[in-house]
């Protein structure tokens, strides 16, 4: 989908009520830097619940790294008043780290914001798990820095580089499979598959491992600030949907999906196969080798899946 493309829906995609006040749904966050945008697509009692895990992660997990290498406010237009609480934004103070030493108060665009994100396994589903194996507790966290930024703020700041955050790896989750649903949502309707991520987002339930992963190995930086796709895999009789989402791209991040939802019936498989228009996503029949380094980290180790089974 192009940055410059709308779809319009005009129900909610999520709990898919009508006739009732609507508000636009970026794909990726806003304040995340997301172009993609979804119109009349959300309404206010679900906009409330994903504005609450996107902020999580914006604010208490990456909000020293979106200072710091450019990210948006939710208004590209604030008022004064707003303009000049915004300032605060362009500095940040650092504690001492050591006795003797003092506070210091630093530019945000010459501190090295860590960007912590988790490291993750395959999905729970995809290993044939129960959906109540919750694997979010092997979940790792790990910090990407700037280098040349690190090495030029140690030079003038020695032993004085601290990174703070707060762990919330449910809202990450959450997060990551509102953004795959989106995602799928810019190429498909919401009838033609079935959605098994739907529950996980809005909380009704909480084992999110059970629906997205990632990949273990960090991407190469890229010229864009973020990359999503959307996958499928199975047979001509029934697919996975699954979208990959790749956050904060032009750093060493990783790659993380979701399980968005499948597809059964050789009539519908195919109507999803015309309309996702990409051969690298002809249904096929999943590689069962784990092991095999040549697969993609979102492909099944079991198959059918459970849900296929009933």
């Amino acid at each position: 989908m192009d940055k410059t493309s709308q779809k319009e829906f005009g129900f909610c995609i999520y709990c898919r009520k009508a006739g009732v006040s609507l508000s636009d749904e970026h794909v990726v966050p806003h304040s995340l830097g997301g172009e993609h945008v979804l119109l009349n697509a959300t309404c206010k009692r679900c906009a409330k619940i994903t504005s609450k895990f996107e902020l999580d992660v914006a604010r208490e997990l990456w909000g020293d790294a979106r200072y710091a290498y450019g990210g948006k406010s939710r208004n590209n237009k604030p008022s004064r008043q707003r303009q000049k609480r915004l300032k605060t934004r362009d500095w940040i103070d650092i504690p001492p780290v050591k006795p003797g030493q003092k506070k210091i108060r630093v530019r945000y665009d010459e501190y090295p914001a860590a960007l912590v994100y988790y490291q993750m396994g395959k999905a729970g589903i995809l290993q044939g798990l129960p959906p109540d194996v919750d694997l979010s507790k092997q979940w790792l966290l790990k910090a990407e820095a700037d280098q040349p930024r690190s090495e030029a703020f140690l030079k003038k700041y020695p032993e004085q580089l601290v990174t703070k955050f707060r762990h919330v790896p449910e809202s990450f989750g959450r997060m990551i499979a509102k953004i795959a649903y989106c995602q799928m949502l810019t190429t498909l309707d919401p009838d033609d598959f079935t959605p098994l991520c739907l529950e996980y987002i809005l909380g009704n339930r909480t084992n999110v491992s059970y629906i997205v992963g990632g990949d273990s190995r960090n991407g190469v930086p890229e010229n864009t600030g973020y990359r999503l796709e959307s996958c499928a895999c199975g047979n001509f009789n029934e697919i996975l949907l699954i979208g990959t989402v790749r956050l904060m791209a032009n750093l060493h991040s990783p790659y993380h999906y979701a399980v968005v939802g499948y597809v059964r019936g050789r009539e519908r498989v195919e109507q999803v196969m015309r309309k996702m228009g990409n051969k690298s996503i002809t249904p096929t029949m999943p590689t069962f080798l784990s092991s095999d380094k040549t697969t993609e980290c979102w492909e099944p180790d079991v198959w059918p899946l459970n849900h296929f089974k009933q």
